[in-house]
């Protein structure tokens, strides 16, 4: 008896041999050149938002070349991106049956590349095992002659999934002309050959050496094999352009040197809002430099401004940064006074042409220029007016890029508690323009809070030639004894230099406690302050320190225990009909920027 055993064989699928190897080669502008370039090079590069580069050196993303060029006038082209290239979309399936063709319309055409290719590529034998299937297609081209082969592909492999090759065709005819892909393998009818050819699309290829003379620019060569995507979204980390900046200045430390500046500059990258505006009003290229000239930009008032938007204070983590960083990239034509109104926005200034030159007023602390009283201003009167509650916003949610979330926008919340059990909510959407800082972003919104919280009134008043000597911008105590029901200033009868005794206009009531200071104008213009030390008559007072050219008619102000000091900052003034100028200012906290820059506003992550 014989027994026979019979094994049964597996079946052995080949595997696929057959994967698409792409090479993306794309110039990207950046911006007007010259700039400082990328922060930290491939690791500055983000490819489908991934570094190229790790922190620590290692590749994240394979397969990438960069080639930068800064955007001087005079820089070569840049190496491996001889051609430029234009791709058009096909997106066709090509059968047996239905030849594509298409339309090259590029009149500077020199090389034509095609981007061809299979759905999926395989047969079935009569064992259930997978093999090798191969596809024929010709390319034909359109010359004034008529319809001319130009290559003949025999694609043969195995994939199961989509594949694609690129044919370059040279020797062109003139455009236009058309192209058309043939497939000359039948088209499979049955489950067991699969292999559907398809015309991706085309690029026309015009070989130019382009020098891009003051455009930065940045070349790229992604290699999708070694990347392991065909798609690249691209982005970069840059210092950008490189603008004057104060000879004395050093942009890295932020420091300045000497104790004056000559007017000189250099050229470096800067951040300072301060610089970056003033290359804007006056690069002749792309800013106002032809129609507004150097002379024509107060670049004292930019650099004290400069100076501000550089000093460190607390960013709320428990380090310092600088007050105020701009990192902005403008890319759309715009309005020369918006531009010009954000940078002033974020450095709290405001834009203001004095009659010679455009100038910048700064809302920041400074020195009492002049006193007002009843008795210097027109017919005694200041007019008040207040700002509408609807208008004292009491919660901010400032919008900013946040380099700690990817470069992408996140939004800080800013509250005033205490007004908003008082008054209820009324909350302010803002961008912070140029922000990328959530210290910076969160003093934005506590400013606009405080300035609309603590600065409410506006006063108007008229006055003689005083009005020469001052400008937008100026602190003024206002002595105004109707507001405060008691006599706080006036002017001067007489003065004893030897006794230091003051006689006044008007009898004045002095609390028996407290320190009392009386403002006076020396005989230069400036305020100056004398402690009361007595009080002998009614009308009279006593100083511990009385200024030289203290004259009959000039101006004193009285600074009492329980009245707060009231200061506005001058925000128009201009000459009226009857000679005289009338002013405008705008109520001024002093301790504003103090409880903005004190870094405790909120908690650490």
């Amino acid at each position: 008896m014989s027994i026979f055993h019979h094994h049964a064989r597996t079946p052995h699928d080949k595997p696929d041999n057959l994967r698409s190897s792409q090479v993306l080669s794309v110039i990207d502008v950046i911006s007007e050149g010259p700039i400082a370039g990328p922060v930290n090079g491939l690791k500055s590069v983000l490819v489908n938002g991934t570094p190229v580069l790790g922190p620590d050196g290692q590749n994240n993303v394979q397969g990438v070349n960069m080639r930068f060029h800064a955007g001087t006038a005079d820089q070569s082209p840049l190496n491996g991106f001889e051609a430029s290239a234009r791709e058009k979309l096909v997106n066709a399936d090509v059968t047996a049956q239905y030849h594509v063709t298409h339309t090259v319309d590029g009149k500077e055409t020199n090389r034509l590349r095609l981007t061809l290719g299979v759905r999926q590529l395989f047969s079935i034998n009569n064992k259930g095992e997978t093999r090798d299937a191969s596809v024929n297609l010709q390319i034909h081209i359109r010359h004034p002659d008529g319809w001319k082969s130009e290559k003949d592909i025999t694609l043969k492999g195995c994939t199961h999934e989509p594949f694609a090759f690129s044919v370059v065709l040279e020797n062109l005819p003139s455009a236009p002309f058309d192209v058309r892909i043939k497939r000359i393998t039948p088209d499979s009818n049955e489950s067991r050959l699969c292999n559907k050819t398809f015309w991706s699309s085309y690029t026309e290829i015009t070989d130019v050496r382009q020098c891009y003379p003051n455009t930065a620019v940045v070349g790229l060569k992604i290699d999708s094999e070694k990347s392991g995507n065909q798609r690249a979204e691209r982005n970069y980390l840059m210092r950008g352009r490189l603008v004057n900046v104060p000879a004395n200045y050093d942009p890295v430390m932020r420091t300045y040197s000497g104790e004056y500046w000559n007017g000189e500059f250099k050229e470096a990258w800067t951040d300072n809002p301060g610089w970056c505006l003033y290359d804007l009003l006056t690069h002749p290229r792309y800013g106002l430099g032809k129609r507004a000239g150097v002379t024509d930009i107060d670049k004292w008032a930019l650099y004290n401004i400069g100076q501000y938007c550089d000093q460190r204070v607390n960013d709320g983590y428990g380090s310092q940064e600088p007050r105020i960083r701009c990192n902005a990239w403008l890319t759309q034509q715009r309005k020369t006074y918006d531009i010009i109104g954000d940078f002033c926005a974020t450095m709290r200034c405001m834009p203001v042409w004095n009659g010679q030159c455009l100038t910048f007023i700064q809302d920041k602390p400074s020195d009492v220029i002049w006193t007002y009283t009843n008795a210097s201003v027109a017919n005694g009167q200041f007019h008040y007016s207040f700002s509408a509650r609807k208008d004292r916003h009491n919660a901010v949610e400032v919008r900013f890029i946040d380099p700690h979330n990817n470069w992408q926008p996140s939004v800080e919340l800013v509250e005033d508690r205490e007004a908003i059990r008082r008054f209820g909510r009324n909350l302010l959407r803002i961008d912070a323009f140029g922000c990328t800082s959530r210290g910076q972003a969160h003093r934005t919104g506590l400013w606009i809070i405080l300035t609309e919280l603590l600065e409410t009134q506006t006063v108007d008043f008229c006055v003689g030639a005083e009005g020469l000597r001052h400008i937008p911008g100026d602190i003024f105590e206002i002595c105004d004894n109707d507001y405060a029901g008691t006599a706080t200033g006036g002017r001067i009868i007489a003065a004893e230099s030897e006794k230091k005794i003051i006689r006044l206009d008007r009898t004045v009531n002095l609390p028996s406690e407290g320190s009392i200071t009386l403002n006076l104008i020396n005989k230069k213009g400036e305020p100056f302050t004398a402690r009361v030390t007595g009080h002998p008559a009614p009308d009279c007072v006593e100083v511990d320190s009385l200024p030289s050219g203290i004259t009959p008619l000039s101006v004193w102000g009285l600074k009492l225990p329980d009245l707060t000091q009231r200061l506005f900052r001058c925000v128009a003034i201009r000459e009226n009909e009857n000679g005289g100028y009338a002013v405008t200012a705008l109520q001024h906290c002093p301790d504003k920027q103090a409880r903005v820059d004190d870094g405790k506003h909120f908690s650490q992550p």
